[in-house]
């Protein structure tokens, strides 16, 4: 039964990663930081018409990490769920789905850009 259900991707596991996976992982994440960096700094700009303060980047943009990969546990095939708290200056419409979509479908290391029926983005990573 659990391999039925792990070929299914239907049995949630704890799951053991090995140290290259975990630098796969951190390095994923880190350049997902770095690009909503450089899309704030530019969404600030465009709302304020002056440059954020890099002392200020952290009032103004958190990554935070949730879901199985937060929790250690995962599926057979794993994804990484961060969620990116901005300021009420970004625009879900105009900013996020506008800018920082295009932004993404410009960067090299990302293979897809979808959104599923919630409009939540879907990014795939080489």
């Amino acid at each position: 039964l659990t391999q039925v259900l792990e070929d299914l991707l239907l049995y949630h596991y704890k799951v053991d990663i090995d140290f290259s996976t975990k630098l796969q992982i951190k390095q994923i994440i880190d350049s997902m930081n770095n690009l909503l960096k450089v899309w704030i700094k530019q969404t600030y700009f465009k709302k304020h018409q002056k440059n954020l303060p890099e002392s200020e980047m952290d009032k103004h943009l958190k990554l935070l990490e949730f879901g199985s990969y937060a929790l250690g546990a995962g599926f057979k095939n794993r994804d990484i769920d961060l969620i990116a708290l901005v300021p009420n200056y970004v625009s879900r419409q105009e900013d996020f789905f506008g800018d920082f979509y295009q932004m993404l479908t410009n960067e090299p290391d990302i293979e897809a850009v979808s959104y599923t029926h919630l409009t939540l983005p879907t990014i795939y990573s080489v």
